[in-house]
């Protein structure tokens, strides 16, 4: 195989690899060959490389995942990722603390990719992990980082993703939405009242860099049910923005940090 060819093939089973990774669902045959545009026999012989290596694995008879490979490198990527060192600990600590549900989430194009999660209490129908996707448009963390876009680059994020409606009280209007993230830009931080999932309270805050970036997003998730007890609630809050704030001085941060307006 000449070299042309060996470049060839490590890109189409990156494509591959990729596409499984990012696709909410395992996929089949026909499916990763009519989204990668090649031949069946093509896909199976990179499916059969993949399996072979540990990268991909196969379920359910006919549908492949990523392999258990590929959830090892990701681990030991983020260990080394200053980000994730930073933050890691810290969100820990206050899930422990609070005895609430947190995440750590990143832009990665059109998506909102969970890189850290700490569970308390499902009150989702679904577990959320290390590599979840998240609505933007609706979590908690999606809206801090879509709020830190400019407005060009926020505009184009919103035309490209299906604004679903996931419960009753999602905002699904695009200029309804930009006014949100004018109001969480000024604010400093994320509020998602039940519009992710009817039994949480969630709230976003920024990770900010040296450069004054907003590098990540933390959210908390408080049970709707003690919304209600406004002082725990701002107790919980006022920790919350605090580790945000050692987490941001983590990175490089120095200028203020949001504090409670409501």
């Amino acid at each position: 195989m000449s070299n042309d060819q060996n470049i060839k093939s490590v890109v189409k089973g990156f494509a591959l690899l990729e596409l499984l990774v990012r696709s909410a669902e395992p996929l089949t045959l026909t499916e990763i060959a009519n989204d990668l545009g090649h031949t069946k026999t093509t896909a199976q012989r990179l499916i059969n490389t993949l399996l072979g290596l540990g990268y991909l694995k196969r379920i359910e008879g006919k549908r492949y995942v990523p392999g258990n490979k590929v959830l090892s490198l990701s681990f030991q990527l983020l260990q080394k990722d200053n980000l994730y060192k930073q933050a890691q600990s810290h969100l820990e600590k206050i899930s422990d603390q609070l005895g609430y549900s947190v995440t750590l989430s990143v832009i990665e194009g059109n998506e909102i990719l969970v890189i850290y999660r700490k569970e308390r209490a499902r009150y989702l129908p679904y577990a959320i992990y290390t590599g979840s996707k998240l609505p933007p448009h609706c979590s908690a963390t999606g809206k801090v980082l879509l709020s830190s876009l400019p407005e060009d680059k926020l505009e184009d994020f919103l035309g490209s993703i299906v604004l679903t409606k996931v419960t009753p009280k999602t905002i699904t209007d695009p200029k309804a939405l930009i006014q949100e993230f004018a109001r969480i830009r000024k604010r400093g931080y994320s509020i998602s009242n039940q519009e992710f999932s009817l039994d949480l309270y969630s709230i976003g805050i920024p990770l900010i860099d040296g450069r004054g970036k907003v590098a990540a997003a933390a959210g908390l998730s408080v049970p709707i049910k003690d919304r209600g007890n406004k002082s725990k609630l701002n107790a919980s809050m006022a920790a919350f923005f605090e580790v945000g704030l050692q987490i941001s001085q983590g990175l490089g941060y120095e200028g203020p940090y949001p504090k409670i307006t409501q």
